[in-house]
């Protein structure tokens, strides 16, 4: 992964230093492969304090795992292709235990989508019984058991405050895995992150629409230099 300067200051992604702090303003790099754009976008909704290393290593890892995915496609494994040797320069183990940490993070993320989502207009304005006061730790603390941890400070401060910096993203996949499933009954998975371009690309400029919606609702406590943010080429 390399990055260099876009437009208005943004970065490109292409590498990123080693033991530096992963740029809050970036763009996927034009001749990026689909697994690759979609591996950033995991990778540092997955580490949203934006550790340079962590979000290398889940890269790489999901780099790996996405070509060796395809590789089960017997018809593209057995045809030569243009793949990037660092991919596979690496160490199977350690990929494998890099990998191992992700649904975790994953489910942590994802309840910071459904935090933010019972904040929007539409569940705000519903009653909940035992909820007295709206606000995002009230609501962290009232929303503990979908979020998997057992103490309610917990799920406001593992969950809300660590995701913070990605809850767009969150957000957006939340919302569209919801239209999804009302529609046809389908999800958005990891394999639709790192194998289907254009539903990355809308759950990128969705999360870019949400942000606005997100910076102007004072209940988020959000300020627009906390959020990290992907530009598509």
């Amino acid at each position: 992964m390399r990055y260099g300067t876009g437009p208005e200051g943004t970065r490109v992604v292409n590498e990123i230093p080693e033991g530096s702090d992963f740029p809050l303003n970036f763009s996927i790099d034009r001749h990026a492969e689909s697994y690759e754009a979609g591996a950033l976008l995991v990778s540092i909704c997955a580490n949203p304090n934006r550790d340079a290393t962590s979000i290398q290593r889940m890269y790489s890892a999901l780099c790996y795992k996405s070509l060796w995915d395809r590789a089960n496609d017997q018809e593209w494994a057995f045809r030569p292709q243009l793949i990037k040797p660092c991919y596979f320069l690496v160490d199977h183990d350690e990929m494998q235990d890099v990998l191992k940490l992700l649904p975790q993070k994953l489910k942590r993320f994802s309840a910071a989508g459904r935090i933010a989502e019972f904040l929007l207009p539409t569940e705000a304005d519903k009653s909940h019984p035992g909820l007295n006061r709206l606000n995002i730790q009230t609501v962290s603390e009232y929303l503990t058991h979908e979020t998997g941890e057992e103490d309610p400070k917990n799920a406001y401060n593992r969950i809300w405050r660590a995701y913070k910096p990605v809850v767009h993203y969150a957000l957006a996949i939340r919302l569209i895995g919801n239209y999804w499933k009302s529609k046809n009954n389908s999800e958005i998975t990891l394999e639709t992150i790192l194998h289907n371009p254009e539903s990355l690309k809308f759950i990128i400029e969705t999360a870019t629409v949400l942000e606005v919606a997100i910076l102007a609702e004072p209940r988020f406590r959000v300020k627009p230099e906390e959020l990290i943010r992907l530009a598509w080429p």
